[in-house]
């Protein structure tokens, strides 16, 4: 008969080897040294998202000019579109950062559990 520790370790060895598979290993040096390595994409998402913000204020400052209702309405348009534009690069960045922090809690929450199995098996009884 198998003991329920031993069941519980088999298990998570198993969930273990599918969460390898979804999340691969990467360890906080890698992480910033994969940021190191893409600084070029990070410029380009920071220089991407200054020039959506000043077409935002650009396209303020001609609705507030405009001077008949059609183009009111046309550079209205053009804020919507240009903040919501803005918008999607500042949630995408900070999906990044959530996503990257998530990966390390999960790690650690894994790295706590692996702990509290190997003390429980040495303790008198289990």
């Amino acid at each position: 008969m198998v003991s329920i520790d031993e069941r519980i370790k088999q298990e998570l060895e198993q969930q273990d080897g599918v969460l390898d598979e979804l999340f691969p290993e990467t360890a906080m040096a890698e992480l910033l040294n994969s940021i190191r390595k893409s600084r070029v994409a990070v410029i380009f998402v920071i220089v991407f998202g200054a020039l959506l913000f000043c077409t935002v204020i650009w396209c303020i400052v001609e609705l507030v000019a405009a001077e008949n209702v059609l183009d009111a309405v046309k550079w209205g348009v053009w804020v919507l579109l240009a903040f919501s534009f803005s918008a999607f690069v500042e949630l995408w960045v900070w999906v990044q950062i959530d996503r990257i922090a998530t990966r390390g809690e999960m790690r650690q929450m894994e790295t706590n559990i692996m702990k509290a199995l190997e003390k429980s098996q040495h303790l008198p009884g289990g």
